[in-house]
């Protein structure tokens, strides 16, 4: 399990690996490790995953849109 608590940078390929995840493969917790993946860890994710890093992505732009 990964300690997202003081983490302050991108996550390692092992702690990607360990992650909790659901019995179908789907990461447990991702709206915490979204930020914390790499580029490359985000292409590794299960489709459904990718449509909920989507959706965060655009919620996020929603979000910052509101304070510029």
């Amino acid at each position: 399990m990964v300690n997202f608590d003081d983490m302050n940078r991108k996550m390692t390929n092992t702690e990607f690996k360990s992650l909790d995840r659901y019995d179908n493969g789907d990461i447990k917790d991702l709206a915490v490790a979204q930020i914390f993946m790499t580029e490359g860890q985000r292409g590794k994710v299960s489709e459904d995953d990718f449509s909920r890093l989507d959706d965060n992505d655009e919620e996020m732009r929603c979000l910052m849109a509101e304070f510029i």
